[in-house]
């Protein structure tokens, strides 16, 4: 895994992915902590809310989108909600994707993964990065993501497949009482039978974007 870093590194752009990270560091209830998928509010993210995504565990390094802004429809060629995160990559990316998935949760760490498209004749070049941030379930599990993905470049004929350029993992220590189980897949879901919260935070972020429809950014400056 030659493509990994650890620290957290300046941005350096990608001002989505810098506002989702803020959004989520103001979430904490106290230095270590990880918010809980119930302190997020859609309207907070309405700037970003077109290349904003809600991904659930289903499977070992999987992430399954419950909700998945604009951008990504756009990029994937189809509505992305309810595919896994990994349709928008190439398939020798997989692997380097699902170990970052898997460190988001397990660690639990904020992972960043710099991205580059596929280029073509109708396909300009595109950078983007990948932010994931985990999410306690109100169960306490660890189980979400909360992630956004940050477009420089146009998006040219969609869909787009990514290849990955670089991963950066900043490990987070969690208070001994605030420790969590990791995510276990399709497993870790099921005490959450009634309401769980991914289709409850779905539901909330479909509807903020709803009412959004103008927010169709293509660049992230």
């Amino acid at each position: 895994m030659g493509l990994f870093f650890s620290g957290d590194r300046a941005a350096g752009g990608f001002a989505a992915a810098q506002t989702l990270r803020a959004y989520w560091e103001g979430l904490r209830p106290r230095a270590g902590d990880i918010p809980v998928r119930t302190a997020v509010d859609p309207r907070g993210l309405a700037p970003i809310l077109d290349r904003t995504f809600l991904a659930e565990s289903i499977a070992p390094g999987q992430l399954r989108l419950r909700i998945a802004g604009m951008v990504l429809n756009e990029l994937g060629g189809a509505e992305m909600k309810g595919l896994p995160l990994s349709l928008l990559f190439r398939l020798d990316a997989h692997e380097v994707l699902a170990a970052a998935c898997q460190q988001v949760l397990d660690s639990p760490a904020i992972v960043e993964v710099d991205v580059e498209a596929e280029r073509g004749l109708t396909r300009p070049a595109l950078s983007a990065r990948l932010l994931l941030l985990p999410l306690l379930a109100s169960d306490g599990a660890r189980r979400l993501v909360l992630g956004c993905l940050a477009t420089e470049g146009r998006l040219g004929r969609c869909p787009r497949r990514f290849a990955v350029s670089r991963v950066s993992a900043t490990a987070l220590i969690l208070p001994e009482r605030a420790t969590a189980a990791p995510a276990t897949g399709a497993a870790g879901a099921g005490a959450e039978r009634k309401r769980p919260d991914s289709e409850t935070a779905a539901e909330d972020m479909s509807h903020a974007a709803a009412t959004r429809r103008h927010l169709r950014l293509v660049h992230s400056v």
